[in-house]
């Protein structure tokens, strides 16, 4: 609906439009893994690391659509170029940035990956010691998580 409504009122003026999914470190740009302060799935990672999260109410098989940043920084650059010309100027164009359709990754799959780089460098705790890490819990609806807290 919000397309539709700034392409009736936008009159001659070129609109792009850029919807990115979950925005995450960087692929490549300025290095790989660069990332300020913590975003979305930052926090759920570094609290399964730390121990402090070892279960999750989610679909351990459900796809998440996280695209690097750098990436969407590429293809807001690209869509400039390719659309901010006065021959453009009738165009409402829609991009939708995501990781999903081309390179898929589950919830189970990210808590896996951390699982295995915690194992292999895991995180001290307030004493220096290693954090001990167990495997994520996962739990599809509130009678299976109802069951494991009773």
């Amino acid at each position: 609906m919000d397309e539709m409504l700034i392409n009736i009122t936008r009159g001659d003026i070129p609109v792009v439009i850029i919807r990115p999914r979950v925005i995450e470190s960087t692929y490549r740009e300025p290095y790989t893994g660069w990332i300020q302060g913590n975003r979305v799935l930052d926090p759920f990672i570094l609290s399964y690391g730390k121990g402090l999260l070892s279960e999750v109410f989610a679909d351990p098989e459900a796809v998440i659509d996280v695209v690097p940043v750098d990436m969407v920084v590429n293809a807001s650059i690209a869509a400039m170029a390719k659309h901010g010309n006065a021959a453009n100027r009738s165009e409402l164009k829609v991009y939708n940035l995501g990781s999903s359709m081309a390179n898929p990754i589950s919830v189970g799959n990210i808590f896996e990956y951390a699982y295995d780089h915690f194992k292999s460098s895991p995180l001290p705790d307030s004493k220096e010691n290693e954090i001990g890490l167990f495997r994520m819990n996962f739990f599809s609806s509130m009678d299976s998580y109802s069951s494991y807290i009773h």
